[in-house]
């Protein structure tokens, strides 16, 4: 495996999708080894800069030449249409992975995760009914990022959401800094369903082992992960209060589009190998067609 893994790093680079709440740090933490600093994306001393750096299309495609050219390794928060335009703005070959995760499943996730940033001093109900908040990391998220169709308007407003959760206490502290998000519709579902068939190593969390496989077969990734990590889950100094059932019901309706999306992925990885690219493209299609049909 030494032979794929420095072919691998003579000539591909691998854009990992790092969606929220969808194991991207325990991806991130068992490359670390793999993938010397300098090869990596992000590499910063502060970890504002970090963040930023993570979250901006604008940043990491204005990156020089060169420095497109040594790296291997991206795992940064960002729409799959940037993942593309890198590809296309780059000679070397890009890989693109990802990971999708139940679509209830990770908005719960997400939202305790801001509440413990927080430190609990805000009540899920208000998180939820926050704009930008509620609008962009809790409702169908996984689906905005795939189903995205890239104009400046949509970075934008991408750059700007992440801005808040970068300085969340101060935007929580005030009023003046919310503003309305776009909405995800039927039509962002279906260009990201279709979009599935531009990611080159697809997996779902619940199988994130077999995911890893497929990473380790095609990019000589180690054969072994680290183990799940929970971000911030250590840091909690209060135990998570439950969630309630009337904020669940709504997590689970905001959350459908995401849930077909899901669906969708699985019924995918599921089929046998697809025996050439047209068969692939029907395979899509079908897909497809049922979710407009829903």
């Amino acid at each position: 495996m030494a032979g794929n893994r420095a072919a691998t790093l003579a000539s591909e680079t691998v854009f990992h999708i790092h969606l929220m709440k969808t194991a991207g740090t325990t991806v991130n933490s068992s490359l670390r080894d793999f993938y010397p600093p300098a090869l990596r994306y992000v590499q910063a001393e502060q970890v504002a800069e970090a963040i930023r750096m993570k979250t901006s299309p604008e940043l990491l495609l204005g990156l020089p030449a060169e420095r497109r050219a040594a790296l291997r390794f991206i795992n940064a928060h960002m729409p799959l249409t940037v993942a593309r335009r890198y590809r296309e703005a780059t000679d070397t070959r890009v890989v693109i992975t990802l990971l999708l995760r139940d679509g209830l499943d990770r908005a719960v996730s997400n939202l305790r995760h801001l509440a413990r940033q927080l430190d609990f001093t805000y009540s899920y109900r208000e998180l939820l009914d926050d704009p930008v908040l509620g609008g962009f990391f809790l409702t169908n998220h996984q689906t905005r990022a795939l189903g995205m169709s890239g104009s400046d308007a949509q970075w934008d407003e991408w750059q700007r959401c992440f801005g808040c959760l970068l300085y969340l206490r101060m935007y929580m502290k005030s009023p003046d800094a919310r503003f309305p998000v776009s909405a995800v519709d039927g039509a962002d579902l279906q260009r990201a369903v279709a979009a599935l068939a531009d990611i080159d190593v697809l997996g779902l969390q619940s199988g994130f082992d077999a995911w890893w496989r497929s990473c380790h077969a095609r990019l000589g990734w180690p054969a072994v992960h680290h183990p799940p990590v929970n971000v911030g889950a250590e840091k909690a100094r209060v135990v998570a209060p439950k969630i309630p059932a009337d904020v669940m019901d709504e997590l689970r309706d905001r959350n459908k589009l995401d849930a077909q999306l899901y669906a969708a992925a699985a019924e995918l990885l599921s089929a046998p190998a697809p025996a050439s690219a047209q068969v692939q493209k029907n395979r899509f299609a079908r897909v497809i067609e049922k979710i407009v049909r829903r």
